[in-house]
């Protein structure tokens, strides 16, 4: 029922209401946020795993591009995201949210490669996962923009542990 007490779909023509409610199957498409963030996830991993089977990259250049990923996510304002048109705002959503993964899955395959004990180096990946968990729960307190800093934090901090390693300094 809609506000003029009819079922929806159906116009009232009375002095007091005139309101036009369309049925759910022939309002605008919604799109989930939840969907598009998890798709451009998805999306990112699979070209970054893509990417470096036909074309490794080298941990530093990955390294400053996510880096670079996440400065220009931060620099993006998330207004834009919400008052664009749904084709903008999928875009951006995209760059946003899927540009640090893909530099980050890239980062991942330039330093596994390098590695001798690949259960270790997964081991500290699903340690890095949860850590990264349980940082995401700040964005309640601080917000997306800060855990963004967080985030360029953490990896500056891996990427210095990583240059200062034998390896590191190898590659």
């Amino acid at each position: 029922m809609n506000q003029c007490g009819t079922p929806c779909g159906t116009t009232t023509t009375s002095p007091g209401c005139r309101l036009r409610v369309s049925p759910p199957s022939m309002r605008e498409p919604r799109t989930s946020p939840g969907a598009v963030v998890f798709g451009s996830i998805l999306a990112m991993l699979l070209l970054a795993t893509l990417l470096t089977a036909a074309r490794p990259i080298a941990g530093g250049v990955s390294m400053a591009s996510l880096a670079f990923a996440l400065l220009a996510a931060y620099a993006i304002p998330t207004d834009r995201l919400l008052g664009s048109h749904v084709g903008v705002k999928l875009a951006l959503s995209i760059v946003f949210v899927g540009a640090p993964i893909f530099f980050a899955g890239l980062s991942f395959a330039a330093l596994f490669r390098g590695r001798s004990e690949a259960d270790r180096a997964f081991g500290w990946n699903l340690l890095g996962a949860v850590a990264g968990g349980l940082l995401e729960l700040l964005s309640m307190a601080i917000g997306l923009k800060l855990l963004l800093v967080v985030a360029l934090a953490a990896y500056l901090l891996a990427a210095l542990l990583w240059l200062r390693s034998p390896r590191g300094n190898a590659t």
